[in-house]
């Protein structure tokens, strides 16, 4: 009886300390743009989408976030209230108004020996890593012409150590939070220069 006392104990530790983890952010976006931007009348658009993920400069081969990508585009680009339908290009349909061609990039660095050092003394010594996101947006109009391109980039620190554990639910939505600021400042600013 006792000896399950003590496992759920330390079963639970275990889970508390594979999740003790903080981030933060610094990069480039503005924090006062307009959202949702002012628009005229919506338009429909069609967006082409490229994910690319490395790891430590190599290129990441055991999946990418391409479908989170897609989702996030797909739900902010309507959010912004600037397009009636958004679909993503498969054959130019006739009612599309504009393309939008994305490149959604994720670079993550890390130390593996800091890694391996952080995991084996149970978070004991803190450990390192970050993401660094770049999104690039090329505007085209019905014909294909290019009417410009709109690169953003931010950047997400984690540290991971036991005494970080209480901050650790806040690290969950980072990422998805950093996809939706950057695609709403890439269309703020598109707006704003008249792409759309």
């Amino acid at each position: 009886m006792g000896f399950n006392k003590y496992s759920r104990l330390v079963l639970v530790a275990c889970a508390g300390l594979l999740l003790s983890a903080c981030s933060f952010r610094s990069g480039e976006l503005p924090n006062n743009f307009a959202w949702p931007p002012a628009s005229a009348a919506p338009k429909a658009v069609q967006f082409k989408l490229r994910a690319v993920e490395t790891s430590n400069g190599e290129l990441y081969i055991y999946g990418s976030d391409e479908a989170t990508w897609r989702k996030d585009i797909r739900r902010e680009f309507l959010a912004s209230g600037l397009f009636s339908a958004v679909d993503e290009q498969t054959d130019r349909s006739p009612s599309a108004h504009a393309l939008v061609e994305v490149v959604g990039r994720d670079d993550f660095t890390y130390s593996p020996v800091l890694s391996q050092l952080n995991q084996s003394t149970f978070f004991i010594v803190p450990d390192r890593s970050c993401h660094n996101y770049t999104l690039t947006m090329t505007f085209k109009d019905a014909g294909g012409k290019v009417l410009g391109t709109i690169e953003k980039r931010e950047k997400v620190v984690y540290w991971s150590q036991i005494a970080l554990l209480p901050f650790s639910p806040f690290t969950l939505t980072v990422r998805r939070k950093v996809r939706a600021d950057l695609i709403r400042s890439t269309l703020a600013e598109a707006r704003q220069l008249g792409y759309l």
